[in-house]
């Protein structure tokens, strides 16, 4: 297998240092690194100077002497940087730029000890390998614009779940699923059951979904990917779009708190709350997807459980229905398997005030697709 072993040159656009602006959580940043620096912040007042940090190493130093670190920085930044580098690698020509890479490994050797995000390659860090976060978030990304479910078999023992006003989670580690699932859902309710879906999706634009997900009716899923919005600004949407009958919320760490005040468990909360509220007040259930900590690797039974919600969120406590996605073949980034998953992916409901808990087997059928970029999407 080929291997792109420096981030440097002809591919200094994998590198976090790269410039080329683009937009997360609804600020502008020249590059990855500061749009990374940036959310050791605890709001967006705070965040603007990185917008305006063109130099990556000046953020980088910036970031280490920002005084409100999140305490659970190790534990999140794994998932800070894959939201980030989705949101980077949205812009068309940078996709495009990431699909040429083919299938080749992607590793960011170094020489500067960083053996977690990258793989040092000096002599004393020439006897073990490094872990290479930022190279198997980067094949994730490449990956994922690559592939789409055709046929779920079973999704409609997870749509009947959906039939009453209520706050549904569904969760899961990076790479098992939940963005397709959730899409598959909104195609299976408005296809099967001429049901009005919206689906705001904070991650992918609506060109991209509509392209990957080969959507033919627009008229019933109507998907909206302003970023960044509050709950009120989405119920504002909601409203004027008229009768709906089911919202998904790709993602909830995603969602814009309405005070940049409180803390982010805080926030969360105020955010689990309004969107139980508007589920009532619409009169219909409401999807919300949410990664899991990255704590569940490291176990040898990796089903989740509730107490697998990021701490900070305090998800279950808000939701009526957790669903969990997990599947066995957990994809090891870059190896033969990551390619070829076991089709069968567990639903798992984990927490239901209104019916039975259980796991729901769904045998996903894969079809791998490279968009054809910036023409399509």
């Amino acid at each position: 297998m080929n291997k792109i072993t420096t981030f440097r040159g002809e591919y200094h656009f994998l590198s976090n240092f790269y410039q080329h602006p683009f937009t997360y959580k609804g600020l502008v940043y020249p590059n990855a690194e500061a749009a990374f620096q940036a959310q050791k912040c605890s709001s967006d007042a705070d965040r603007i100077k990185y917008t305006l940090q063109k130099n990556p190493v000046r953020a980088k130093q910036m970031g280490k002497k920002e005084p409100n670190l999140p305490k659970n920085w190790d534990e999140i930044s794994y998932d800070i940087m894959m939201d980030i580098l989705r949101a980077k690698f949205a812009v068309p020509e940078l996709a495009e730029m990431l699909e040429a890479t083919g299938d080749a490994r992607l590793e960011e050797g170094n020489h500067w000890h960083d053996n977690r995000w990258g793989n040092c390659t000096c002599e004393k860090c020439s006897t073990k390998e490094g872990e290479n976060w930022l190279g198997k978030i980067l094949m994730h990304i490449r990956h994922t614009n690559r592939t789409k479910y055709m046929h779920i078999e079973n999704l409609e023992k997870i749509t009947s779940h959906l039939n009453i006003p209520a706050l549904i989670a569904l969760a899961a580690r990076p790479c098992v699923g939940k963005t397709t699932i959730a899409m598959n859902i909104a195609i299976y309710e408005a296809e099967h059951y001429n049901k009005n879906v919206v689906y705001f999706s904070f991650e992918m634009s609506e060109k991209q979904a509509y392209v990957k997900y080969n959507i033919q009716d627009k008229s019933s899923i109507h998907i909206i990917d302003d970023i960044p919005l509050t709950v009120s600004q989405m119920k504002e949407k909601l409203q004027s779009l008229g009768n709906i009958d089911l919202v998904i919320i790709d993602y909830l760490e995603l969602i814009q708190s309405e005070s940049e005040e409180k803390n982010r468990v805080h926030q969360f909360m105020d955010i689990g709350s309004a969107l139980k509220k508007l589920s009532q007040e619409l009169n219909v259930p409401i999807v919300i997807l949410s990664q899991l900590s990255r704590g569940i690797d490291n176990r040898t039974d990796r089903h989740p459980i509730l107490q697998d919600f990021r701490e900070d969120l305090g998800i279950e406590q808000f939701v009526d229905t957790v669903m969990f996605l997990y599947r066995d073949s957990y994809p090891k980034f870059n190896e033969p398997s990551y390619y070829h998953f076991d089709n069968t992916i567990e639903c798992i409901i984990a927490k239901n005030r209104y019916g039975e808990i259980g796991t729901i087997p769904l045998n996903c059928q894969l079809d791998f697709k490279v968009l054809q970029s910036n023409n399509e999407v």
